[in-house]
């Protein structure tokens, strides 16, 4: 658990425990990369997959991750702090539900915590698992030095567990953070019933913590009255990639040997007198090679480039006792004053296993070199273009606006971008939908910019800005994505997008074969080689004994996973909602829709299942 040996990949974060199914699940995180964001529904379907980052490529397996789950995952991230991905995919759009902005309630605070909470069901008994996953990282593909805890636990419907309330307080306030659109009243219900069962969850340390003893969480920046109380030690250990002065003296005050791990450049810009009460000690340049996106702890900053360091932690250590904070808390201002929102969780146990010489010994201290204080080079003054980029970007996050979708007369679609917002001397922005290359990016003058000629595939509510500023001789720039609300959607925008990814008869077979894959031997029976596409068969040329394996499929879903025949009869209907009968036809043969009309009366409605979830098969096993 803290030997640096136990590197974890992110997507073990989202595999069920054997025997469990996944029903619904809410993320957290302060910025977010689109890529890992379509990455999260393929981790939570694809339990056999070998390759997950493959299905980044293959949109016919993207669609059925997002059909399986994406209307039980919901991402909230701080407005304005999305990238802007290199890649354009147009499945995006069937995730826009699943993304919320927010902001934290207090001036000048972010939304800062990184938290995944998920709710399995067991295929057997019904019973309920909660895993919490407690994170230093963001919502990204970084490889820098992060934490990771994850924590199980089943929820007792008959008690209020205090040492979690924290964790429901916080999966609570999260749509009343919401800053644009709403949430629809599903995703509110889903949220409510995760932060109940939560409440009632006691989540008990790991291995090789005092696994007797619960973990506890505190959730700051939700109640301005929340000041967090780390507790006093002989020994403190504080690991955080960004500091500020008044934070290391407070935190000073906590023990009288104190130990501090750090960016070098973070040290490099902190008060001498302040770093001065501790040893401090920045990475080996070995152990930070892997420059990655990260973040920038004030709200006007945008995001920096780390390297190596993103953990954040702060042990204390009381004679044969420690407590270890783990989360989203840097060492700064806000964390101290309890203004931004933040995320951690206590664990505790002997100091022989998890003190501070221990966590050094395991690996960690060959990472570290000291940093001599006395030759820290003199704070270099902000730069002023950088600054002027920031007031910039948060004048377009918090401004109100707003996006015009209409069908042009000539053929078509537009988009029509206008609302409020004010531009800053010696600043330019430029802007486009996130579907289209930055070849067609306008500039801002003030007056609506309009974008026409689009297909219903590339119409969507998240636009790309890029803001340059330039002063004192010196050029800085930010390119972010925001979602924006969005008026006149055709309504078979979702069947359009579905279309432009099923085109034949081939690449349904192939959508029906994954969807149904895991549902008893389906897989395994329909893994040879692509269909071949061939008109006038339901199977596209395929044998028919292919076809009995799709309908050994079909009926073992309806008894184990009927989630699934639902995600396919949405497909199937936004595959028929179109004008063009040619093309569905050449998609969707007539002996195929008479075998599925059949289908369609036996699935059992989402009310009568709605407490099995969606049954992934987890053969493969795997757990936290």
């Amino acid at each position: 658990m803290l030997a640096t040996q136990h590197r974890r990949l992110y997507s073990e974060c989202f595999r069920a425990p054997t025997g469990y199914v996944f029903e619904c699940a809410v993320g957290t995180t302060f910025t977010l990369d689109f890529e890992a964001f379509l990455f999260v529904p393929i981790a939570l379907s694809s339990t056999t997959l070998a390759d997950p980052d493959a299905v980044l490529h293959d949109p016919v397996w993207m669609l059925e991750a997002i059909h399986r789950v994406g209307d039980r995952l919901t991402v909230f991230c701080e407005d304005g702090r999305a990238n802007a991905p290199a890649f354009r995919h147009g499945l995006l759009s069937l995730l826009e539900d699943s993304f919320v902005p927010v902001r934290a309630r207090a001036d000048f605070a972010i939304f800062h915590p990184k938290l995944w909470l998920i709710r399995f069901r067991n295929g057997a008994d019904q019973s309920v698992l909660l895993r919490a996953v407690i994170l230093s990282r963001n919502l990204s593909a970084s490889r820098c030095w992060d934490t990771l805890v994850s924590l199980e636990g089943i929820p007792n419907p008959k008690q209020v567990v205090a040492d979690s309330h924290d964790l429901a307080s916080l999966v609570r306030a999260l749509p009343e953070l919401v800053c644009r659109g709403r949430l629809s009243d599903e995703r509110k219900q889903q949220i409510e019933e995760l932060a109940s069962d939560a409440e009632r969850t006691p989540f008990f340390a790991p291995e090789p913590f005092d696994t007797g003893t619960r973990a506890s969480f505190v959730a700051l920046g939700l109640d301005n009255q929340r000041i967090w109380n780390p507790g006093k030690g002989g020994r403190i250990l504080g690991i955080s990639p960004f500091l500020s002065d008044d934070a290391l003296r407070w935190l000073a005050k906590l023990g009288p040997d104190r130990i501090l791990v750090s960016r070098e450049e973070t040290l490099d810009s902190c008060d001498r007198a302040a770093l001065a009460d501790w040893r401090c000690f920045g990475l080996h340049d070995a152990a930070g090679t892997d420059a990655q996106v990260g973040e920038s702890e004030s709200v006007d900053r945008s995001c920096d480039v780390l390297h190596g360091l993103h953990a954040k932690a702060l042990a204390v250590e009381n004679g044969s006792r420690t407590a270890w904070w783990l989360g989203s808390a840097n060492l700064t201002s806000p964390v101290k004053s309890g203004t931004n929102v933040e995320f951690l969780v206590r664990l505790e146990g002997r100091t022989r296993d998890v003190g501070i010489d221990k966590f050094l010994k395991s690996g960690f201290e060959s990472l570290l070199r000291p940093y001599d204080i006395a030759l820290s080079p003199t704070p270099t003054p902000p730069d002023q273009a950088q600054a002027l980029v920031d007031q910039a970007q948060q004048l377009v996050v918090r401004s109100a606006l707003q996006v015009e979708c209409a069908e042009s007369e000539s053929g078509g679609w537009s988009l029509r971008l206008g609302g409020d917002l004010r531009l800053l001397e010696g600043t330019t922005v430029t802007l486009w939908p996130l579907t289209l290359p930055q070849g067609h990016a306008q500039r801002w003058t003030g007056n609506p910019v309009e974008f026409r000629g689009l297909t219903i595939e590339t119409l969507t509510a998240f636009f790309v800005f890029r803001i340059e500023a330039t002063m004192d001789g010196r050029t800085a720039s930010a390119t972010f994505t925001c979602k924006l609300p969005v008026t006149g959607f055709p309504s078979d925008r979702a069947g359009m997008v579905v279309r432009s990814v099923i085109r034949n008869r081939g690449d349904f077979l192939n959508y029906l074969r994954r969807l149904l894959a895991d549902v008893g031997g389906t897989a395994r029976d329909l893994a040879g080689g692509e269909p071949r596409r061939r008109e006038g068969s339901v199977n596209g040329g395929r044998s028919e004994q292919t076809d009995a394996v799709l309908l050994e499929g079909v009926v073992r879903a309806l008894r184990r996973s009927p989630e699934r025949l639902r995600a396919i009869d949405r497909t199937i209907e936004r595959l028929r909602s179109s004008n063009d009968d040619y093309a569905t036809q050449k998609v969707l043969p007539p002996d195929l829709l008479e075998f599925w009309s059949i289908v369609r009366e036996l699935i059992p409605a989402r009310d009568d299942h709605e407490r099995t979830g969606d049954p992934i098969a987890t053969d493969a096993g795997g757990g936290a």
